[in-house]
């Protein structure tokens, strides 16, 4: 959707990762290509940035998730 409109090489950064003791130790992140699996009980943070001239600077959206039986729960609204 991004690169359609002429947004695709503004998204440098990974989608996110998973949130543990230290908050990037590292785990499975959130980015094209990755195979790691999410398992139960996991927080990731999700936080897609876009940069670059296109944007002004750039930007970036954070939200953590918990990874329950089926599916996630946002943490922070």
């Amino acid at each position: 959707m991004w690169e359609a409109r002429g947004y695709g090489t503004g998204f440098t950064h990974a989608t996110g990762h998973q949130v543990v003791f230290r908050y990037h130790d590292a785990g499975p992140k959130l980015e094209t290509g990755s195979t790691a699996l999410l398992e139960e009980g996991m927080v990731v943070t999700v936080e897609p940035g876009a940069y670059g001239s296109a944007f002004g600077g750039g930007a970036r959206f954070e939200d953590n998730a918990y990874v329950d039986e089926v599916g996630a729960e946002v943490l922070s609204a």
